[in-house]
């Protein structure tokens, strides 16, 4: 069963932590949503008055600041994971229901358990590292072979006096 801190946990891979107002909101919302999937037909008129009521806050209030996060977490640096979570949608922000499916969908039936996320996330940093690292690699032999190329040329002018350019 999915819980506060493993939802807390996902969050904070996209940056988004408790310093922002919606970070409760969404929490919240997965949870309820988790709990009662009935949540997410009814977005606007029960899954955001029950979170308002909860936090003493406005509906638009709610809405608002859930936006906010969804906005932080498409601007994030963990591309990858954004995209094993939202394929095929990873390029446009959803909509705060859309993202309520999502987060259901995630947490119901594909990663129960964040720590493979987190895994995964990884495993794709160091394939970007050895990726880099690899071009790196290439880029010097690129530049040996030009030098090796300029040696030869040169030899062939000395050897026969003809100019190669």
């Amino acid at each position: 069963m999915i819980n506060k801190r493993d939802i807390n946990f996902f969050l904070h891979q996209f940056g988004v932590n408790s310093s922002y107002t919606g970070y409760a909101y969404v929490i919240d919302g997965i949870l309820k949503v988790l709990s009662n999937p009935d949540y997410m037909k009814r977005i606007t008129k029960m899954l955001y008055v029950d979170i308002a009521h909860d936090h003493h806050t406005s509906v638009s209030c709610v809405e608002r600041n859930i936006r906010t996060i969804i906005n932080i977490m498409w601007q994030s640096d963990n591309a990858d994971l954004l995209y094993h979570i939202f394929p095929g949608n990873c390029f446009y922000r959803p909509t705060n229901q859309k993202f309520f499916h999502i987060m259901y969908d995630y947490f119901s039936f594909n990663h129960p358990d964040p720590c493979e996320t987190y895994e995964m996330a990884e495993l794709h940093e160091f394939q970007l590292h050895t990726t880099k690292y690899k071009c790196h690699v290439l880029e010097q032999e690129n530049l040996q072979l030009k030098e090796t190329v300029k040696i030869l040329y040169e030899t062939i002018r000395l050897c026969t006096g003809v100019k190669n350019e």
